[in-house]
C-alpha cells in the first residue's frame, strides 16, 4: 500500500487477491446486509485507528483543540483506505458471522 497526501494509492496484487479470495460473493438479502454492515464497520474502525493515531498532521489548534484541516486530512485517509479495499477486517468480520450461524 502506497500512502500519499493524495490518500492510498495502491495495494498490492497479493494483498487484494487475498482478501477477495476470503470471502464469498453475498447472495442473499441478508448477506449482502453484513457485507454492507462490515464494510461501515471497518470504515468507522479505520477513521479512529488514524484519529486516534493523529494521522493528518497537528497544525496550528483551533478552539476544538485539532486543527482544521487534520480532520479534513484524517477523514481523506480514512476513505482512501476504504476504497483501496481496507484492512481486511471487514472480511474477517463477514467470514466469523457466517460461521457463528
Amino acid at each position: 500500500m502506497t500512502v500519499t497526501a493524495e490518500g492510498v494509492t495502491a495495494v498490492s496484487g497479493a494483498a487484494q487477491g487475498a482478501s477477495a479470495a476470503a470471502v464469498r460473493p453475498a447472495s442473499t438479502p441478508d448477506e449482502r446486509k453484513l457485507h454492507q454492515v462490515a464494510k461501515e464497520f471497518e470504515t468507522v474502525m479505520v477513521h479512529e485507528l488514524l484519529r486516534a493515531a493523529k494521522v493528518g498532521g497537528g497544525g496550528e489548534a483551533s478552539e476544538g483543540g485539532q486543527s482544521a484541516y487534520a480532520g479534513m486530512a484524517t477523514d481523506a485517509f480514512a476513505d482512501g483506505i476504504a476504497r483501496a479495499g481496507g484492512l481486511g477486517l471487514a472480511e474477517k468480520l463477514e467470514q466469523a458471522m457466517r460461521n457463528s450461524r
